[in-house]
């Protein structure tokens, strides 16, 4: 079976190096680092660094380098060794970060210089959209803290300030502090990088600083201007249609129906509407001639919402178990891009041979996927399922709004129509959100389900995937914690621990539920024998902090101490403001660890801090857990 490729399988040892850049007007460093050892030049040492990156076997691994470290190393490659100062480099290094439209030479060097080393990856454009929900960029000292780096350490003197040598000494130990981070964050992504890479070489293109969205992106692009015939620039000057004005009618699909009346009126009434984007480009759904932001239904007691971006249910706290009953987790596999498919949908501004190719990729993904190559697999499902979102981007060569809305109403009526057949059986809908659908149902009911969801499928020539569930428990649609008939568990929200998906907002509180709602054990025992104080941390990111009153660095994290002090947000009065300070959620009793050295469990954790926080949680859930929520359903005669 074919696997993920590790490092050392893409790139051999000593050929890729982690790196970061200091610019001062009298001082600068490049460090690099391949995992083992460091290597550094400064501005005295030029043309040793101008040697060294004048390899086309290397690959340089950098945060955000892709707009700034890259272009510098650009620049000191093409640039006479003479004419190399701090001062040189530091005024383009201001140039990069203040960046004009006018500045032709510094646009040259971001996007059209080739670099003289081999290839370059940048993991601040990697890690994009491996957060939940996460598609703005996150600093290098965030994602640090995310992964419980020791060492948390903002830039220590004024990017304009003349450095000292004692001074310099500091910075590079800074430097190298990064760089290591940087290290590790490229081990801790391996995986993202070795799919970019097996992109890059089945379809000979560059997507190895490229979010999971521009990825598909990039590669549809060069793909369809393949196929048409076309240079990519000529595909992204294609002129577009105006759609200021879109009949949903338009955008259905044929065939719908319902049993429900309520279903049947919801299916009329979008037929009659119409998608406006106004004059400064808000897009609003006009039903009866009137502005929406979404649709409010009620099926069944359920309360559930409909909307240009997606359905979802309005869903309260609870818990639910399969100790009289099924519980069933439905999900539609690859929703978006099967509907895309099935309907035969493209831009409006392109021809069908874009479908094509995404039907062809998807059709290789399952072959990979048969054939046991699970690289290939995952990387086309990043390009397939990725395809929506740029539906829906003004910046992108697929932008189509009513591509976009045809895909969502699309989604949401086949959803719906799910959704009908198992509520006209007398099945208990939980959960419904975007592609998938939670029920519960009495153990006899279970041929039933599998029906119903081969009708279904035979409807829409969509796939669904069945997982049965033994407990949900919720606080909200986007914040739960299920637990499979094999034992296997899935969190969201507040009850998911994962370092570079989540903020540091004191885990220990999402682990001690989990363990409580699932295994059944105190929270009292999870916190107090809890000994790893990266659990019970914090963070925060504001350039006003202060903690006691004394200044703080702009990433700061703490835990909750007994002999703390507040951290707070300080404001300077303005001329229409007064000076004010705003707490820091959490930091009322503050004990600041930016550096952790050897991760001791302090005496001073105010352990009973995160045991009131978990409680609190666990009494939202009991206060929505009332007797009827758990009785048996009663099987039909």
């Amino acid at each position: 079976m074919s696997s993920l490729a590790s490092l050392d399988d893409i790139f051999p040892p000593g050929t890729i190096y982690a790196y970061d850049l200091e610019t001062y007007p009298n001082y600068f460093l490049a460090v690099f680092h391949d995992g083992s050892q460091f290597i550094r030049f400064d501005h005295t040492q030029i043309i040793a660094l101008k040697y060294f990156i004048a390899n086309p076997t290397l690959t340089l691994v950098g945060y955000n380098n892709k707009y700034f470290d890259d272009p510098i190393l650009k620049a000191i490659h093409n640039t006479a060794a003479e004419k190399l100062t701090p001062e040189f480099i530091h005024d383009l290094a201001e140039r990069l970060i203040h960046k004009n439209a006018a500045d032709q030479q510094i646009n040259h060097l971001i996007w059209r210089e080739n670099h003289p080393w081999g290839r370059s990856i940048d993991l601040m454009q990697v890690l994009r959209t491996n957060a939940d929900g996460d598609s703005s960029f996150v600093s290098l000292k965030e994602r640090g803290i995310r992964i419980d780096w020791a060492n948390i350490q903002d830039l220590p003197y004024d990017p304009y300030l003349n450095l000292t040598s004692a001074q310099q000494v500091e910075v590079a130990d800074y430097c190298r502090n990064d760089v290591a981070i940087t290290w590790r964050l490229l081990e801790l992504t391996q995986e993202d990088v070795a799919l970019r890479h097996a992109i890059g070489d089945a379809y000979q293109i560059n997507v190895l600083s490229e979010s999971d969205a521009a990825v598909a992106e990039k590669l549809l692009l060069e793909l369809y201007a393949r196929q048409v015939g076309l240079s990519v620039p000529e595909v992204k000057k294609l002129p577009r249609l105006e759609q200021n004005d879109i009949p949903v009618a338009s955008l259905l699909p044929s065939g719908l129906a319902y049993h429900h009346p309520r279903l049947e009126d919801l299916l009329k009434k979008l037929r009659s509407s119409n998608i406006i984007t106004d004059a400064k480009q808000n897009v609003r759904l006009h039903i009866d001639g009137q502005p929406v932001e979404s649709l409010r239904l009620t099926l069944d007691n359920q309360d559930y919402a409909l909307g240009l971006g997606g359905l979802h249910s309005c869903d309260d706290a609870g818990i639910w178990t399969d100790d009289q009953s099924l519980l069933v987790d439905i999900d539609a596999t690859s929703y978006y891009p099967a509907i895309l498919i099935n309907r035969w949908l493209h831009p409006t501004h392109l021809t069908s041979a874009w479908t094509g190719i995404l039907q062809q990729l998807t059709a290789e993904r399952v072959e990979a996927k048969k054939s046991g190559d699970k690289r290939k697999a995952q990387s086309l499902k990043i390009v397939t399922n990725s395809c929506f979102g740029k539906s829906g981007s003004r910046y992108s060569f697929m932008y189509d709004p009513a591509l976009a809305y045809a895909i969502t109403l699309t989604g949401q009526l086949l959803l719906l129509r799910l959704m009908d057949l198992y509520l006209h059986e007398g099945m208990e809908i939980i959960s419904t959100n975007t592609d998938g659908i939670t029920i519960r149902v009495p153990r006899n009911k279970r041929e039933c389900i599998e029906q119903i969801n081969r009708q279904w499928q035979q409807e829409t020539g969509i796939p669904l995937e069945t997982t049965y569930l033994k407990k949900i428990v919720r606080l909200h649609i986007n914040a739960y914690v299920a637990q499979d008939e094999n034992g296997a568990i899935k969190t969201k929200g507040m009850f998911g621990v994962d370092g570079l998906k989540k903020k540091a907002g004191g885990r220990i509180v999402s682990k001690a539920l989990v363990a409580y709602f699932i295994h059944g054990v105190p929270v009292e025992q999870t916190i107090g024998q809890a000994d790893d104080i990266h659990d019970f941390l914090y963070s925060n990111k504001s350039p006003r902090m202060t903690w006691g009153g004394v200044r703080q660095q702009k990433n700061v994290r703490w835990y909750v101490s007994t002999q703390g002090r507040p951290i707070v947000n300080e404001y300077l009065a303005t001329g229409t403001t007064k000076a004010r300070k705003i707490r820091v959620h959490n930091g009322e009793h503050a004990m600041v660890c930016n550096h952790i050295e050897f991760p001791a469990m302090p005496d001073d954790l105010d352990r009973m801090h995160y045991i009131r926080e978990a409680r609190k949680w666990i009494a939202k859930v009991d206060a929505a857990c009332s007797p009827l929520l758990f009785a048996p359903l009663a099987v039909p005669a």
